[in-house]
């Protein structure tokens, strides 16, 4: 009876394991997503060199694609990119109070990209750390915030 009782704990603990196990590595970023994310934010500077609102809109979180519109001269930023890194610092992870407070639930996944740029406006190189997120597993990378 004993060893029934220890197979049955040991047996409920690699199942509770593999659960837990599986439910982390699932939101670890990988190279597919660094790639993924990279991606996103090349076709967000092509597009807003072709002064393609709705395809930069397409590739921003719902809550940041309103830019466009409260913006005096939307086509006169025409930044030109030059590097893009990933920066798994923890310091630069988006809070889930922060996401939470916009869509009332965590994101599939968030990653933060070091973006480098020369920007026409300010005639001047700049870096500004990119916030990517995806909603759900199926869905794309959309740029959540940017900043330095």
């Amino acid at each position: 009876m004993k060893k029934w009782i220890l197979l049955f704990s040991i047996v409920a603990l690699a199942i509770i394991s593999v659960i837990i196990a599986n439910t982390h590595f699932s939101k670890a970023i990988n190279n597919s997503d660094i790639a993924q994310g990279k991606q996103t934010v090349e076709n967000f500077f092509i597009a807003l060199n072709n002064e393609d609102e709705e395809g930069a809109k397409a590739l921003l979180a719902k809550h940041k694609q309103g830019i466009f519109e409260t913006s005096d001269q939307p086509h006169k930023w025409k930044p030109e990119l030059i590097a893009i890194e990933y920066d798994n610092s923890s310091y630069l992870e988006i809070s889930s109070e922060t996401y939470k407070s916009v869509y009332g639930h965590d994101p599939h996944k968030a990653m933060c990209l070091r973006v480098t740029f020369f920007d026409n406006t300010q005639t001047q190189k700049t870096v500004n750390y990119f916030y990517l997120t995806k909603e759900t597993k199926n869905d794309q990378w959309v740029i959540f915030d940017w900043g330095y």
